[in-house]
Formats: C-alpha cells, sequence, structure tokens
C-alpha cells in the first residue's frame, strides 16, 4: 500500500561569509510518526539555515538543540508522538575536515582506500537505539520501560535488564522500545531525535553524537542514507555499489544512488509487500587540486 515518502535531505555547497570559505552540507532525515513527514521537513529547512559555521564542533551541536527547540514551540507540527533522525555531514574545504552529527539510526559510512585499490568501510555514526548499553541506560534512568512489543503484550517475559531484553533490531517486533511506566506509549525504537517530546521525558535527546574527521587523499566516498538502505543491504554492499556506479563511463554520485535505491528495494520486496522509506546521498570526494 502506498504511503507517503517521510525522508528529506539536504545537498548544498555554499560560501562561509565570515572568511569566503567555500563549504558543504548534505543531510538525511527520517521521519515517523503520523506527522513524521512535516517534522523532518521542518527540521531539514531549520538545519540547513541555521548551520553557518560547519568548522565549529559546538555551533553545530547547538545549532541540533536550537531547531528542536524551534520545533516543540512550533503550533502547525505535532511532535509529541512524531520525530525525525537525522544525520548531517559538513565538509570545509578550507581545512578538509569532515563533521558528521547523528541522531537516530540514519547512517554516514566512509570509503577511503585500503593501501591497494580496495575500497576500506568506516562507518562514521552509531545508530542511537536502547540497544546500545549506554543509550538504555539513560532511558531506563529517566524512568521509561524498555521491552519489545510482545513483552508489551505479554507473550514473552520482561525481565527489565538490558542483559535479558535485547531483542533484535533485525525485526520491527522484536527491537526494544521505550514506554512510560504509567502508559503503553510512545513506543519510539529510538533514544535520539528530533521531536517525540513525550519520550524526552523518558531519556530521549536531541543532542547529536559528534565525529570530525580529516580526510585525505586516500578517501574516495562519503555516503549518507536512512535505514531503508542499511536495514537492506550491509555497510560493504553500499560502498561496493557506490564505487561500481558512481566512477567511470557512465558512472555518476546520481546513479550510484538510482542503483543503491533499486537494490535496496528489491531486498525489501524479497522479503515483505512494501519497502521502507528509502533515501540515499552520496558524496564523490575528488582531491589532488580540486576542492571538495
Amino acid at each position: 500500500q502506498a504511503h507517503e515518502n517521510q525522508d528529506r535531505f539536504v545537498a548544498r555547497n555554499y560560501t562561509v561569509a565570515e572568511d569566503g570559505s567555500k563549504a558543504a552540507l548534505f543531510g538525511v532525515f527520517d521521519g515517523h510518526g503520523a506527522s513524521g513527514h512535516t517534522v523532518a521537513q521542518f527540521v531539514c529547512d531549520r538545519l540547513a539555515e541555521g548551520l553557518r559555521s560547519v568548522a565549529d564542533t559546538e555551533a553545530i551541536i547547538e545549532s541540533f538543540q536550537r531547531v528542536d527547540d524551534l520545533l516543540e514551540a512550533e503550533p502547525d507540527v505535532p511532535s509529541v508522538t512524531s520525530g525525525t533522525t537525522a544525520c548531517v555531514l559538513a565538509i570545509d574545504a578550507e581545512d578538509g575536515v569532515a563533521r558528521v552529527a547523528s541522531l537516530g539510526d540514519s547512517r554516514a559510512l566512509l570509503g577511503s582506500l585500503d593501501g591497494g585499490s580496495s575500497l576500506a568501510a568506516e562507518q562514521l555514526s552509531d545508530d542511537h537505539t536502547p540497544a546500545d548499553y549506554e543509550e538504555y541506560k539513560r532511558c531506563k534512568a529517566s524512568g521509561a520501560r524498555i521491552m519489545t512489543m510482545p513483552q508489551l503484550r505479554g507473550l514473552e517475559p520482561w525481565a527489565d535488564s538490558w542483559e535479558k531484553d535485547r531483542g533484535s533490531d533485525d525485526d520491527a517486533e522484536e527491537k526494544l522500545r521505550i514506554f512510560a511506566r504509567d502508559r503503553d506509549m510512545p513506543g519510539c525504537t529510538l533514544t535520539r531525535g528530533f521531536g517525540d517530546s513525550m519520550a524526552k521525558s523518558l531519556g530521549m535527546i536531541a543532542t547529536p553524537e559528534m565525529k570530525t574527521v580529516p580526510l585525505t587523499a586516500a578517501d574516495r566516498y562519503i555516503i549518507l542514507a536512512t535505514d531503508g538502505i542499511f536495514d537492506a543491504l550491509s555497510n560493504e554492499r553500499v560502498l561496493e555499489l557506490a564505487r561500481q556506479h558512481g566512477e567511470g563511463p557512465g558512472g555518476s554520485p546520481r546513479e550510484a544512488c538510482l542503483k543503491l535505491v533499486r537494490e535496496a528495494a528489491e531486498e525489501w520486496l524479497a522479503v515483505d509487500s512494501r519497502t521502507d522509506d528509502i533515501t540515499v546521498l552520496v558524496a564523490r570526494l575528488e582531491w589532488l587540486e580540486q576542492d571538495v
């Protein structure tokens, strides 16, 4: 059954006003809940407007929190039980550094030459779910019940223990979710994100996890995608397809994106009647005498 795609993305080059240096900003946002598409669009637009200084990690973190505050205060964008992930890549051509800020389970991937002609994959972001012990601890300390859907329904025992209730991120029914102690809501599978104000009282935060990577001549690709890609394809397969279709005769980052979307959709439809929302950005890094 067709449904509205709740993913959003941004990809732009711009000049930093203060010093005239060149920069690039990329981001993917995976909305969820009844108003997830509206939340994702709001966050995408506000972050793109607000990230004026890509070389300042603290400014990026502050921008995320400011946008989350704006979202909560916006009456036309319901976000009590709707929200979005965010995975944002900022590249400053002046210092050649990539800065990744992430919330939720959208992902950034770096492909670099491994000393020969092969590319090695390095994940530049972590998935923020209760399956991560540190994320679990923070939410539990805030009063959350953390369990799977079968445990909520009383179909499986609940031990109230990360070691015994770990679930599986490979199966939607078996994913650990955040619930209030006095109601069977909100049921979030994420521990960091924009919106979801009900879950914010249960330990969810909008503070992004940051990773700073000095880029080198060995770095060839950075790929950002929502879980519609990474739930269907491994990091290694994503990088392999990006390289196969991103360079050479007829190759381009656009062709790589199209191939990744097609293969991910095929994987989804092999096991289900529908696909998840699928969004991917492929940035091919061209160094030597060229700018990013």
